[in-house]
């Protein structure tokens, strides 16, 4: 009998693939889909052994299911997918093993439990692989943030002090020749330590992060009133209680909000940015909309500011999704499950 089902791998993988793309998965079309096929069959290959005597899930199904694990994420394909992806190839299997079994219950029983074993260790070998990654690019993410803060300190702040120093000197050369001039250069240095001075508070609201956030409505109503929106209306509205966040999710929210808001005024030049965050205690849904230039979202782009924010929402369980197009504007929606129950208004 273990033959014979060894013998059905094509057949369930088969079945496995025609059944996910039936169900739409986004597995299908990618490497992600060989990894999956690969993990069928060893995990076949388990149910057939533990048959033939007895032992345990093989160590390659479970190594195979941590590369699975990077495979994901690298695709940015959800893990509820590949959850989903696992219960399509559970009833596939258990469909095959209870045909060869018939009514031999004892051996049926020792192949589920047998299937079920080497699903279990693959789903905790593919969670430790996912997570991996993108606590590796989360990682990349703050080492990429420390540079950018590095070199806006030495664009904006060191020039700044420069060209201020430069004409302070210039009204030390000129304020007896030339008294005119030399006020003038008072004007600029002024105007100069001024702007610098902007952008030192820019800078500080955004590393006062350090500490958990108090209120995500008051640090996004700071954020809007900072030097970032100068040139621009950032309007915000959060509805519902904040005390429905953990603090570590409200802080992680906020850090892809606040890098949506700066994507879209640095880069769609937007005369509006819209924020909208509702709270409910099941969820946490933050929306930031803006009338700007827009883009194609299917064209290659260089930064890690968008896969930074993916990554986050992944790690909080979450999705991102962006809508854009040339002349019309940006939409980025962040949809996070919070540890409360639809049916339960005070978790």
């Amino acid at each position: 009998m273990a033959d014979r089902i060894g013998a059905r791998v094509p057949e369930v993988v088969n079945e496995y693939h025609k059944r996910l793309a039936d169900s739409g998965s986004p597995i299908i079309g990618t490497v992600s889909w060989d990894q999956a096929a690969r993990q069928a069959k060893l995990i076949v290959l388990d149910v057939a052994a533990a048959l033939r005597s007895g032992s345990a899930p093989s160590r390659g199904a479970r190594m195979l299911a941590r590369e699975v694990g990077l495979g994901r994420a690298s695709y940015n394909i959800q893990f509820t997918e590949y959850l989903r992806a696992v219960g399509i190839l559970f009833d596939v299997i258990v469909a095959v093993v209870a045909g060869e079994t018939g009514t031999d219950t004892a051996t049926l029983l020792l192949a589920v439990g047998a299937l079920n074993q080497s699903i279990m260790r693959s789903i905790q070998e593919t969670a430790n692989g996912y997570v991996g990654f993108l606590l590796d690019h989360v990682h990349q993410s703050h080492l990429d943030e420390r540079r950018r803060i590095a070199r806006e300190l030495h664009d904006q702040v060191g020039h700044g002090i420069n060209v201020a120093l430069r004409h302070l000197e210039l009204f030390d050369l000129y304020r007896e020749s030339d008294p005119p001039r030399a006020e003038a250069s008072v004007v600029t240095a002024r105007e100069a330590v001024g702007s610098t001075g902007g952008a030192v508070r820019g800078l500080t609201s955004e590393l006062r992060l350090v500490e958990p956030l108090e209120s995500l409505d008051t640090a996004l109503r700071a954020l809007a009133e900072s030097v970032l929106a100068l040139a621009t209306r950032i309007e915000v509205e959060v509805n519902g209680d904040e005390a429905w966040v953990p603090p570590d999710m409200r802080d992680e929210s906020y850090l892809v909000l606040r890098e949506s808001i700066r994507n879209a005024v640095e880069h769609g030049r937007p005369e509006t940015v819209h924020v909208r965050v509702d709270i409910a205690p099941h969820e946490l849904r933050g929306v930031v909309d803006d009338d700007g230039t827009g883009f194609d979202p299917n064209r290659p782009r260089s930064g890690a500011g968008l896969a930074s924010m993916h990554e986050r929402v992944a790690l909080l369980g979450g999705s991102l999704y962006l809508t854009s197009s040339p002349g019309e504007g940006t939409r980025v929606e962040m949809i996070v499950p919070l540890p409360g129950r639809r049916d339960d208004p005070h978790p």
